[in-house]
């Protein structure tokens, strides 16, 4: 016969109190992963619609892309149309159980790192909704994973520059200390480290697209630099149009010398059209000068 002897009534408290502690910290067992809709880009066969990829964020921090095969893919197809090359078939063999040959209809995994840049892109935006990209580099909200909710920089720095050691350059640019980050922060990606797929949204950015082009001052506005002035306009009756910039002796002295250069042109002007017609108004009239008509 067994006995069932209690628990000692000190020790009962404590175990329970460690046991919850170590599930709160463990989070919900099973938890189930972040899945969000991707678009395809072509149909699984002539004239079916498009059949929707599926991005996949597990707790661990992996990324992951859901896809059937088309009608008559292979594994080196499947490998060819998503990952870019034949070499990403070991990795999605791997990633499946080491399933070699593909059943239509069946969904099968494709790890995020040997997808091709512009599926990356699109995992990625499809993940993390709020993400974009800007002249700086790539913006990225923390989504959080885990029953912690935060995201370590080595997987932020892996999902968008590739490797894991970029996440101190990550962590210097914006300027933290800790290597996890909560959800709700934004972080930016310096471009110089960004995966290509990344550098090249960053370049077909609509900001980056339309680039700042400063104008160059002009000679007198940078010796004039210091003390900003006023242009004034103004026409006098049968004159030409100046401008004087009030308190800039310089300029005007030089436009001073301009109109009056104008002025004994426009004499001379009437005294050749005067000599012309036989009138002399330049001189005075000389016995034996015919007379003006």
């Amino acid at each position: 016969m067994i006995r069932a002897w209690p628990w000692p009534a000190g020790l009962a408290a404590p175990a329970l109190a460690l046991a919850v502690l170590a599930a709160v910290l463990a989070g919900p067992a099973g938890a189930a992963p972040l899945r969000k809709t991707v678009a395809a880009t072509s149909g699984s066969g002539p004239g079916d619609p498009p059949d929707p990829m599926v991005a996949v964020l597990t707790d661990g921090h992996e990324i992951y892309l859901e896809a059937k095969p088309q009608a008559g893919e292979g594994l080196y197809g499947f490998a060819l149309r998503l990952c870019g090359d034949r070499e990403g078939a070991a990795d999605v063999a791997g990633a499946n159980a080491g399933a070699d040959r593909l059943l239509a209809g069946v969904r099968y995994r494709v790890p995020y790192d040997c997808l091709r840049g512009e599926l990356k892109v699109r995992v990625a935006t499809a993940l993390f909704a709020d993400d974009r990209a800007e002249p700086a580099g790539w913006r990225h909200r923390v989504r959080g994973v885990g029953a912690l909710g935060r995201e370590s920089l080595w997987h932020v720095a892996r999902w968008f520059t590739g490797r894991g050691e970029n996440f101190r350059a990550i962590r210097e640019h914006n300027g933290l200390v800790e290597d996890e980050v909560a959800a709700g922060r934004e972080l930016v990606i310096p471009g110089a480290l960004l995966l290509p797929g990344f550098r090249e949204a960053v370049a077909r950015s609509p900001a980056a697209a339309r680039p700042q082009v400063a104008l160059a001052a002009s000679p007198a506005a940078l010796r004039t630099a210091e003390r900003p002035y006023r242009l004034e306009y103004r026409r006098d009756a049968g004159k030409g149009l100046y401008n004087q910039p009030p308190g800039n002796q310089q300029c005007g002295a030089k436009l001073q010398a301009n109109k009056s250069f104008a002025k004994r042109a426009e004499v001379l002007e009437t005294n050749n059209e005067d000599h012309a017609a036989g009138h002399y108004p330049d001189r005075r009239q000389q016995p034996g000068d015919p007379q003006a008509v």
